[in-house]
């Protein structure tokens, strides 16, 4: 699936369905309604998506920089050096 043409029907099947979806239901919505589910939809679902981020790349990539530990293994990481924390406003 390309998402650089728009015009690709591969694109438009979801769409596709949904829209047999609606025909075979009768119910139609207009693009304020639609605007409204989509800031619904973005508002729940994007710290979901932004926590899932944070603990795949502390988990699960070890290829990732911010690369912790594996699941349910500890791992002791030292505090920063003091010239650093001074620059980041950490305190420790």
């Amino acid at each position: 699936m390309s998402l650089s043409d728009p015009d690709d029907d591969k694109n438009c099947n979801g769409d596709v369905e949904m829209e047999k979806s609606v025909k075979k239901t009768g119910d139609t919505i207009n693009p304020a309604e639609a605007r409204v589910i989509a800031k619904e939809a973005f508002t729940y679902g994007f710290p979901l998506v932004g926590n899932y981020l944070v603990l795949y790349n502390y988990f699960v990539n070890p290829k990732s920089p911010e690369f912790k530990a594996p699941w349910n293994q500890i791992r002791n990481i030292p505090p920063l050096e003091p010239d650093l924390q001074h620059t980041t406003g950490l305190h420790l």
